[in-house]
C-alpha cells in the first residue's frame, strides 16, 4: 500500500471543530428531545444550537432535525434517527479522549 503525504488544509482544523460542535448539539437534541432542552444542557441559546445543527446538516447534506409542521414524533428526522447512534458514539469517544488527556496531563511529565 502506498501512502501519500498531503499538505494540511488551513481550514481543516476549523471544519473539524465546527463538525464536533454540530455533532455535540445534534446529540444533545437527540438525548434531551428538544432544541430548547439541549440548549439549556449546553448553556447556549436555542438559536446557537439550531445554528450548530444547521451547519452540520449543510456539511453532511442531510436534514437531521424535523422542522415545524413535519409529521413524526420527536425532534429527529429519519436521517437523524439513522445517524444518531454513530454521532453519539463519536461524541462519547471524543469525551473519553479529552478525559484521558486531562488525567495524563495531571500526572505531570
Amino acid at each position: 500500500m502506498v501512502s501519500t503525504v498531503r499538505r494540511p488544509d488551513r481550514s481543516g482544523g476549523v471544519q473539524v471543530i465546527r463538525k464536533l460542535q454540530g455533532l455535540r448539539a445534534f446529540v444533545a437534541v437527540a438525548r434531551r428531545g428538544s432544541v430548547r432542552s439541549a440548549a439549556r444542557e449546553q448553556h447556549y441559546d436555542p438559536s446557537t444550537v439550531r445554528s450548530q445543527v444547521r451547519s452540520l446538516e449543510q456539511q453532511l447534506r442531510l436534514r437531521l432535525l424535523r422542522r415545524h409542521g413535519e409529521e413524526g414524533t420527536g425532534p429527529l428526522s429519519r436521517a437523524g434517527e439513522q445517524l444518531e447512534p454513530e454521532a453519539e458514539h463519536a461524541v462519547d469517544a471524543v469525551d473519553e479522549v479529552e478525559a484521558k488527556a486531562s488525567r495524563i496531563a495531571d500526572q505531570g511529565p
